[in-house]
């Protein structure tokens, strides 16, 4: 089937009185819309892909912040600290434990 694009055709199509006037051969040999809805299809085809790869994506983050190792410092001494879950000690308390990757974000008792 050859979808016609009408727009294209009508204006062709009018009478200087005003009616609409189409022949087979203007019919045969109208403009169709196919190459703006082939066009269309393979624009929402790739929005289609994106979303999907958006939604990977944060699953993966997602996942991948759950597993991350969590922690906090014990404080052995002024400016002393060690990894709850390593041992690994520092004179600094940053926001993850450089020698096991635990995140310290963790409060109060373990």
């Amino acid at each position: 089937m050859r979808l016609i694009d009408a727009d294209k055709l009508y204006p062709d199509c009018m009478t200087k009185d005003g009616t609409l006037a189409i022949s087979q051969s203007q019919i045969a040999n109208a403009p169709t819309v196919e190459s703006e809805t082939t066009r269309l299809s393979l624009i929402d085809d790739i929005r289609q892909k994106q979303i999907s790869a958006d939604k990977a994506w944060l699953e993966g983050y997602e996942k991948a912040k759950r597993e991350i190792p969590h922690g906090k410092w014990v404080e052995l001494r002024s400016y002393d600290y060690k990894c709850s879950l390593c041992g690994n000690s520092m004179m600094d308390k940053w926001n993850y434990c450089p020698d096991c990757g635990a995140q310290m974000d963790l409060q109060g008792e373990e």
